[in-house]
């Protein structure tokens, strides 16, 4: 037996056995929260000052032991990040990817690894590849009905389709991402990129006014969210409607601007497109020198950073060479940028081999011009490549390896705890009985912990269905009183045209009829009446606040009579309604409908009433 001081001693090492393990865990939790502050410390600084941001996330990889593997996952993501700033995709792809495999089965990260591998994969111009990725996350957004996940994802897409050439289907995706983002209030640094998305697209299509619009709207949403980058991004897509609008002079002070701007944020690839617009305009206005100079800037930034445009700005070098009759140059730039052709995107790649078959031509080797223009033309008449079925299935099954990567190590793991052993007896049986006990309590206290999150998650979906629902009746109630209004619009309207109509009829009544007292007291009456016409234009420009002062600002040579002539129009009211209205015969409302859209500059063939309903 054993004595009583033994048996204390048991006890207390018992209890210290017991205790032991919860001190580890509060202290593991402890550290876990640490890391998790300095990865947001180093986020928050990674779009201002990478070369810190960098310094920070290696000490933080120096501690990747302590750490547990999610935690360790969200350090390759900010790798990942840092690599996508710098323009190094390739290591962005395998930091992202490692990120994902640490993370497990996350139900709120996952979706985030993947746009991020869906967005490499876009800036490395493997549209398909970056496509299956983003419709995984897409679909996730729509299981768990988060719209505002979903529209992140479709301005991802639409991106995609806009690079592609599929414009009209970018614009599409685009503009609804932008109304799902502006109805759940989304932050000003998505909306931003929404819109600069869909300004590309509208330049892309040469409808410039509506580029313009969308870039100075995103300069100021990147602005509000201090997203710098991004911002002086903006000045080089603005530039180059500028070019295509001839305002050369316009284009180099905004260029300028964009590249001071990009200097002081170091990023190459955007330093690399900045300056190629610049060459473009300096080669536009024939100072061939310096344009030179400054392509050689760009494409050393180019080449460095394997930036996506890469291929696009080689094939504007390579005009200007060609103006110069500078061939050694031409052909080793031809030679250094031929590796870079198969990865970049079909409209870069064959407006690049209509060049080369220009350049041959020029060198009178007609035989290389023909397959070059031959083959150019065949990769223009593609809209996508063929081998897309083999290359989500290559993806599918290396997502599958890397899942059973992540699942063999930790059975590996597993097997290695269980294959240790203890030689004293009495000490295996003392340790698994407390071993058993901690397992309980913690699987508990887990179990607990995991019900309170589920619970958490659940009130959440359901606060944000009833903000989702709310929002939904206040749309159908602000529907409904617009319909009101404009039917209480229309009355007036129709109003003032009766009043017009008895006014006719009264001075016909007159030259008929003597007693003209009478008439004359009627049209008193209809005099109070006709202040209908004001109730009219005071009610329409709270229905439309918009809709003359923007009629007036691209049509300037409307007069104020025209402007109303169209507020009638615009409330789809019939032309005899608007004859007795405006106390004209309908014919001279056919006469005034045609100046109208005379001095509008309308195509004949449009339809005048739907273009004002419309516009």
């Amino acid at each position: 037996m054993l004595k009583p001081k033994d048996q204390t001693a048991n006890t207390w090492l018992f209890y210290f056995l017991f205790c032991l393990p919860f001190a580890g865990f509060s202290q593991e939790k402890k550290m876990e929260q640490h890391f998790r502050q300095q990865q947001d410390h180093i986020f928050s600084t990674l779009s201002a000052d990478r070369q810190k941001a960098k310094q920070s996330l290696d000490s933080l990889f120096t501690l990747e032991g302590k750490m547990s593997d999610t935690t360790a996952g969200l350090n390759y993501n900010l790798l990942g990040i840092y690599y996508n700033y710098t323009g190094q995709y390739d290591s962005a792809l395998i930091s992202f990817k490692k990120g994902l495999r640490l993370n497990g089965n996350h139900q709120y990260r996952t979706p985030r690894y993947l746009r991020n591998i869906g967005n490499i994969y876009r800036k490395k111009n493997l549209y398909d590849s970056s496509n299956f990725f983003l419709k995984k996350v897409q679909s996730f957004y729509l299981e768990q009905q988060d719209s505002l996940g979903y529209a992140l994802i479709l301005s991802d897409l639409s991106a995609n389709y806009n690079l592609m050439l599929h414009h009209e289907k970018a614009v599409k995706a685009q503009v609804e991402a932008i109304r799902l983002m502006e109805k759940h209030n989304a932050s000003k640094a998505n909306l931003g990129a929404a819109v600069q998305r869909l300004a590309n697209t509208y330049l892309k299509q040469k409808k410039f006014d509506y580029a313009l619009e969308q870039y100075d709207l995103a300069l100021e949403y990147f602005q509000q969210s201090r997203q710098m980058s991004n911002y002086y991004l903006t000045f080089i897509n603005i530039a180059q409607c500028h070019i295509y609008l001839n305002d050369y002079k316009r284009a180099i002070d905004i260029i300028n601007e964009g590249l001071s701007g990009l200097k002081k944020h170091g990023n190459p690839p955007l330093l690399a497109i900045a300056l190629s617009v610049k060459a473009e305009i300096l080669k536009i206005q024939e100072e061939y020198t310096a344009a030179r100079k400054t392509y050689e800037k760009s494409m050393n930034y180019a080449f460095d950073s394997n930036v996506s445009r890469l291929v696009q700005i080689a094939r504007e070098y390579l005009e200007l060479l060609m103006i110069q009759k500078d061939y050694t140059k031409a052909d080793k730039l031809i030679e250094k940028t031929e590796p870079y052709l198969s990865a970049t995107n079909i409209e870069y790649h064959y407006s690049y081999l209509e060049v080369l078959a220009d350049y041959y031509a020029q060198r009178a080797s007609h035989d290389r011009a023909y397959a070059y223009s031959k083959k150019a033309h065949r990769l223009k008449d593609s809209s996508y490549y063929s081998n897309n079925e083999q290359l989500v299935n290559d993806i599918q099954t290396a997502y599958r390896l890397q899942e059973k990567e992540a699942e063999n190590k930790t059975l590996n793991s597993t097997i290695a705890k269980k294959e240790a052993s203890i030689s004293n007896l009495t000490l295996i049986v003392l340790f698994l009985g407390v071993l058993l006990i901690l397992i309980i309590v913690i699987w508990r206290t887990r179990n607990h912990y995991h019900h309170k999150l589920i619970k958490l998650e659940k009130n959440r979906s359901k606060e944000l269905a009833q903000k989702l629902a709310i929002e939904e009746e206040n749309t159908r109630l602000k529907e409904r009183l617009i319909e009101q209004q404009k039917t209480e619009l229309l009355g007036y309207s129709l109003e003032v045209a009766q009043v017009n109509e008895r006014i006719n009829t009264l001075v016909g009544n007159i030259s008929e009829n003597d007693n003209s007292e009478n008439v004359k007291s009627d049209l008193k009456n209809l005099i109070t009446v006709n202040k209908n016409w004001e109730s009219f234009l005071s009610r329409f420009k709270e229905l439309n606040p918009h809709f003359i002062p923007r009629l007036s600002k691209h049509y300037p040579k409307l007069t104020q009579k025209d402007l109303e002539f169209c507020s009638l129009v615009r409330i789809n009211i019939s032309y005899k309604d608007i004859a007795n209205f405006l106390q004209i015969s309908h014919e001279s409302v056919h006469k005034k409908r045609y100046r109208i859209a005379q001095k509008m500059d309308l195509e004949k063939g449009v339809d005048f009433q739907q273009f004002i309903i419309q516009f």
